[in-house]
């Protein structure tokens, strides 16, 4: 079951290709364009004016999902897509990474699904059977989930239980749908892309909320992803934009909580447990703010680029000068990439990155050989293979399913000791009324002899300039 707003309506109604196509293909591209919506696909970087806006689409991916009375997908996505820059990343060795050429929505399809899903009803159907939903189950985590790679169906075990019917500020969502679109001729051809992404998700967030068996409430459905993560299925409240989420829950009296840099922290305080500890990070985990200042001085990068290059370390980031580093294009190339590595705090936390590694996943216990091989079982039971179908698993890929496994852990503690239900979550955060967080910090010192820290923020609906919107006058 996969949660949309009413995407196929507003396409019947004004696309006619799109009326030629399979039910089959027609979900296809449904979920595509939701997708899109949420941002998930997005580049990481924006090389040119043109670029706002676009998606990665995988050409393989594509391949395989449309080939239909011998078309490819080449005869399909035109009538949906604009390709705007057809020379993106067509070099990298690995031939997986060479699919991401710049994908734009087309204008028709954008204005038509501005103009029409704040007013379209979504009708709940069952993606597979086709059929009308009469009733969602009461608690949104999905208890089965179907492994993609294996095609093994498994039981999702969480003791986390939220509502699926979620209430919003649809006032204050009307408000911002009307003010976006007032302003939309008002904005600098660079703005004006932000301004109708920003629309096509409160306009889609709208439909959702106009369904047939909840009027006003927004469902949502989580699924259990390999790694113990619960993961949203659909469009979903976990996926759309930060800001986003603010509007829905604006003014609702209602906190947006988080556990503070969760994977640095996680690893610290196994790493200690392991007998090894990580100066560097606990310096980082303390000093956050001013280390990524001092970062971003030094570099001469923005904040954002910082914590992009910082989580990247946790990752496994390649730390060769390349232009296949994933930070290559981030960075905006080679000098600056090679300041980031040579940097002494950088150099610090990457010698506590490798010496904690090697202790938390070389002490973890292999299981035993089975028909997919052998692997490590995480906190919450989740097993990660040695082997998968690219060869042996990196050590950085086994911990990031560790620091998974521990994160959820974590999040169904805290789900057990709030006295009110957690309204959303998502990952190693969670939306809910306020809560004593020194209280639940403790708790989790007491349960598990870890020492984190939990942000806090009053959700407070953002205004068009922290939208990144201003208008010319």
């Amino acid at each position: 079951m996969i949660i949309l707003p009413n995407i196929t309506q507003v396409l019947e109604e004004n696309v006619d290709y799109y009326r030629t196509m399979s039910d089959k293909y027609k979900s296809h591209i449904d979920r595509m364009i939701c997708s899109t919506i949420q941002g998930k696909n997005k580049h990481n970087q924006i090389k040119r004016v043109k670029h706002i806006g676009c998606s990665s689409l995988s050409s393989k991916k594509l391949n395989d999902t449309f080939i239909e009375y011998g078309m490819t997908y080449k005869d399909v996505i035109p009538h949906f897509y604009d390709i705007v820059d057809h020379t993106y990343n067509n070099k990298h060795p690995n031939k997986k990474k060479r699919h991401t050429k710049y994908y734009k929505l087309k204008d028709s399809i954008i204005e038509c699904l501005i103009r029409e899903l704040q007013h379209q009803p979504t009708i709940l159907i069952d993606n597979k059977t086709k059929k009308k939903i009469h009733q969602l189950p009461k608690n949104s985590i999905r208890k089965t989930y179907t492994n993609k790679n294996s095609g093994v169906t498994k039981r999702c075990k969480s003791i986390i239980s939220m509502d699926t019917w979620v209430k919003g500020n649809e006032q204050l969502i009307d408000d911002y749908i009307s003010e976006l679109e007032s302003v939309k001729d008002c904005v600098s051809v660079l703005v004006k892309p932000i301004v109708q992404l920003y629309q096509l998700e409160l306009c889609s967030i709208k439909s959702l909320m106009n369904n047939n068996l909840n009027k006003g409430y927004l469902p949502q459905i989580y699924q259990e992803q390999d790694c113990g993560r619960l993961g949203g299925k659909g469009f979903h409240l976990l996926n759309i934009k930060k800001k986003i989420r603010f509007i829905f829950f604006g003014n609702m009296n209602l906190y947006d909580y988080d556990i503070s840099n969760c994977h640095y922290s996680l690893f610290s305080n196994l790493s200690k447990q392991h007998g090894y500890c990580t100066d560097g990070i606990d310096y980082y985990l303390r000093n956050k703010k001013v280390v990524r200042k001092t970062l971003s001085d030094d570099l001469e990068l923005t904040i954002k680029q910082v914590k992009v290059g910082l989580i990247s370390l946790m990752y496994g980031n390649s730390l060769k000068i390349s232009e296949f580093n994933s930070l290559w294009d981030e960075f905006q190339g080679e000098e600056p990439l090679r300041k980031f590595f040579e940097h002494k705090i950088i150099k610090k936390l990457i010698e506590d990155i490798k010496e904690g590694t090697k202790l938390i996943v070389g002490k973890t216990p292999v299981t035993k050989q089975n028909q997919y091989g052998m692997g490590i079982k995480n906190v919450v039971g989740k097993t990660r293979f040695l082997y998968d179908e690219d060869g042996l698993v990196s050590d950085s890929q086994l911990l990031s399913h560790l620091l998974s496994g521990w994160e959820r852990k974590l999040m169904e503690y805290i789900s057990s000791i709030l006295d009110e239900k957690m309204i959303g979550m998502y990952y190693d955060g969670w939306i809910s009324k306020e809560v004593d967080t020194e209280y639940i910090i403790g708790k989790i010192k007491d349960k598990f002899d870890f020492d984190i820290s939990i942000d806090s923020e009053l959700i407070i609906p953002p205004k068009l300039s922290d939208l990144g919107i201003s208008i010319i006058t």
